[in-house]
Parts: C-alpha cells; sequence; structure tokens
C-alpha cells in the first residue's frame, strides 16, 4: 500500500503531484478545508531558516492571483510540510493543450493578472522563479463559471534552489545570475507568448516586447507591467468540458488509484487489454530504474526565442498509446509488442528489453502495473523530434512467480522525468528518458 504521511493536523488522502522535486499530497484540514501539503527536507540549517523565512512571508501576501500559504509544520526527521490552499482547476497547460491556444486578448489579461499576482509577491520580497504553464491554476471565476482566472501555485521551493523551466526561464540565468525580480516579469511575458494561437503570437508579443528584453534593468517591474496592461480585462474562457475532461480525469484517475489501490483480477499471459481513453493518460516510461531495482529484490519572435509546439495534441495522444502498449507488453511478456514503443537501437529501446528479458528469465508476471503523471508538458516540437516533461509514479502492482509465489510492490511517489521522442516511419516512439 502506499504510505502516505503523517503531518499533524491534516488528513492526507492521496498523491496530488509534485513540485519543486518534492512529492506533493493532497489532505483535508481539522476544518474539512481541502489543501496541498509539500513535504521538503532541507539539507542544511540555513536552508531551513530561509524556507522558513519564505513561508512567514508567503502568508503575508494577500492576491487571489497566489495558492494561499497555511501553514508550515515541523516533521520528524528534520523535514518541513508547507501547506497551501487547494485550488481547484486544470493548470494552463492542461488548458492549452484542449484549447490549442488562446486569443490575444486573452493572454494579455493573462499576463496582466500574474503580473499583479507576482507583484504583490515582489513587494513581500518573494521571487516565484518558476512562471510556467505547469505552475498556473485557472480556477473558475466567481459569478461567470465559462470563464476562469490564473492562480500561481509551487510558491514554496526551498530558496535558491529553483532554475525555472525550460522555454520560460530568463536567459541572464543560464549565464549563472541570481534569480531576481525581474525573471519573473520575463517569465511572464514567455509564458502570455507562448500561450497565444500561433496567428495571434505576433501582436502578444509586440504588447509584451519590453518583459522580454535580454537585459533585465530593461524590463518592468510587474507592478508597471500590470498597470500598463490595465485595459486588458477579456475574460479567458474555459476550454469545454469534452475536450478539458479529456486532460485533466487522468490526474484524478491517477490519485484514486494510488490512495485505493483497488485490487485487480489476474490476466492472463499475452491477453491483450483494451486501449486504456485519453482520460487516464500516463507515462510511457514508468521509472525503469525503480523497476529493475525491484527485479532485483511554432515558436514566438521574441528576443530570446521561446520554444512552444503549435499542436501538442498529436504528441500527447500518442504518448497516451504508447503507454498503454508498454503496459500491456511488459504484463503480457510479448517482446514484439514492446518493439513498438521505442526507437530501435535507442537507449529507451535497450532498457525495456533487459527490463522484459529479467522478468521473462524469473518466469515473473506483472498485474495491475499503472503509470500514472500529474502534469505533462510538451517543451519542444520538431519535425523529427520532440521532448516532453512529466511527472511520473507507478500504482501499486503484484510479481507473481513461479510456485504460486506472490509479493505486492508498493506505489512509489511522483519524480519528474524528461522524456525524448523520435519520429519513425511517421509514428513518434520514445528514444530515451531521462530524471529531470
Amino acid at each position: 500500500m502506499n504510505r502516505h504521511p503523517q503531518v499533524p493536523g491534516y488528513q492526507v488522502t492521496g498523491v496530488a503531484g509534485a513540485g519543486s522535486g518534492q512529492a506533493v499530497w493532497s489532505a483535508r484540514a481539522a476544518n474539512g478545508e481541502r489543501v496541498v501539503i509539500r513535504i521538503v527536507r532541507p539539507a542544511t540549517a540555513p536552508e531551513r531558516e530561509r524556507l522558513e523565512r519564505r513561508w512567514q512571508a508567503l502568508a503575508s501576501v494577500a492576491s487571489d492571483g497566489v495558492a494561499r500559504a497555511l501553514a508550515c509544520v515541523d516533521m520528524s526527521g528534520g523535514e518541513l510540510a508547507t501547506v497551501c490552499q487547494h485550488i481547484d482547476g486544470p493548470t494552463l497547460g492542461t488548458m492549452l493543450t484542449a484549447r490549442q491556444g488562446l486569443t490575444e486578448g486573452e493572454c494579455l489579461a493573462l499576463a496582466r493578472r500574474l503580473l499583479s499576482a507576482l507583484a504583490a509577491m515582489h513587494a513581500a520580497g518573494l521571487v516565484h522563479g518558476d512562471v510556467a504553464p505547469s505552475n498556473v491554476v485557472l480556477a473558475p471565476e466567481e459569478g461567470d463559471p465559462a470563464s476562469v482566472r490564473p492562480v500561481l501555485i509551487d510558491v514554496a521551493p526551498i530558496p535558491g534552489c529553483e532554475r525555472g523551466t525550460p522555454g520560460f526561464t530568463a536567459p541572464e540565468l543560464a549565464q549563472g545570475r541570481a534569480l531576481s525580480a525581474q525573471a519573473d516579469v520575463y517569465a511572464v511575458g514567455a509564458l502570455a507568448v507562448g500561450a497565444a494561437r500561433p496567428a495571434d503570437r505576433p501582436r502578444v508579443h509586440e504588447a509584451l516586447q519590453l518583459l522580454l528584453s535580454e537585459d533585465p534593468s530593461s524590463r518592468p517591474s510587474a507592478r508597471d507591467a500590470a498597470r500598463s496592461l490595465a485595459t486588458e480585462q477579456a475574460p479567458v474562457r474555459a476550454a469545454e468540458a469534452r475536450l478539458l475532461a479529456a486532460a485533466t480525469l487522468r490526474s484524478h484517475a491517477s490519485r484514486t488509484r494510488t490512495t485505493r489501490a483497488p485490487a485487480r483480477r489476474r490476466r492472463a499471459r499475452h491477453r491483450r487489454r483494451a486501449v486504456r481513453p485519453v482520460a487516464i493518460l500516463a507515462a510511457v516510461v514508468i521509472a525503469v530504474g525503480a523497476l529493475v531495482a525491484s527485479e532485483t529484490t511554432d515558436p514566438a519572435p521574441a528576443a530570446r526565442q521561446v520554444v512552444v509546439p503549435s499542436s501538442p495534441g498529436d504528441v500527447l495522444e500518442r504518448v497516451v498509446e504508447l503507454t498503454d502498449l508498454r503496459d500491456r507488453a511488459l504484463e503480457s511478456g510479448d517482446r514484439e509488442l514492446l518493439t513498438e514503443v521505442s526507437v530501435p537501437g535507442s537507449a529507451a529501446a535497450e532498457a525495456d528489453a533487459a527490463v522484459l528479458a529479467r522478468l521473462v528469465a524469473a518466469g515473473v508476471e506483472l498485474d495491475g502495473l499503472t503509470s500514472h503523471v500529474s502534469e505533462v508538458e510538451l517543451l519542444e516540437l520538431g519535425s523529427a523530434s520532440a521532448r516532453v516533461r512529466l511527472e511520473v509514479a507507478h500504482s501499486d502492482y503484484r510479481r507473481d512467480a513461479p510456485g504460486g509465489r506472490s509479493e505486492t510492490v508498493d506505489a512509489t511517489q511522483p519524480r519528474c522525468a524528461t522524456m525524448e521522442l523520435s519520429r519513425l516511419q511517421g509514428a513518434w516512439r520514445v528514444a530515451e528518458v531521462r530524471d529531470c
């Protein structure tokens, strides 16, 4: 069974995802409020003090565009549990996948609201450090269910450890300069340009070109930039339910399975399962290292180019298909089926072949193994290659060995991975998977 952390004053109900390298948990406070808890382990006493000071400052930020900081709880073993308000809604990345981009007016209004939220953080002496689609949740707009408002999450990483998300990182950070409020401003500009529909991107870039200046001293402050966009009031409209459900239901399904760990009937070897719907999106690779261990015991015309895919849906749909193929191959011991997942001769192909060979040699069958992701983000997309970042965990599953011996392998906490894909004979296949 998955082991939930014990946090005084809170009932942890399941895995919510991952952020800044730490597991993120869903929980309820004593008053019934839904919260999100991140367990962090500061490496040194000064690092712990910095995190605690950051948390105190976050608690003073009064903005509906920033997830509320609720508590910072001492845990055994030197860990800290940081508790934030739960924001109900899809991430901006999910919304963009569902809608294939926003209009010019929506992008500029999105930038205005994010800049206002950041201005409140900057006034408290805080830098977000990772303004990206996966860290913006779109909550329902009060009184207008057809519209959404952006809320910044992942607001409490260990200070000094956050370096941003590729494609939204200010250029000075690549030169080794310290994170600053001006880097947050750049990230908002990159995010807004990247969120735009291809036809609207040039106009969004023109409107936000100062935010994307190579020289951080040339960028306006978040407050000044928000004021310059004061007339941009277009509501960001929600995606159609049928499109959004395909991108968001997967995370809810993943959390339910991790928490409840329902028993599954054992499948016969080589029996092919029905393809899982897009609603249950999972990672193609389920932490190969963890599995092996268990067996041994259009770019934006910005000053700095922002790489944003013009149509990520095709790649993400293929990820779903590849996930199902890999799960079927490992559970059935089907070598031929496994070759359909990866690029022949690639690192991914060799790793998967080794995993399957060990299973077959030991006569071990897997039952109930399912990979789950809390976020999938397409970082780069070219004509023959793509790069995806995802948070991945695997469910509880059973290993059935000869002689009727059986054991349960516990579910894992989410971890960040990047996946390289290549187009082979018109179809995407996995070339390599690495930890972030």
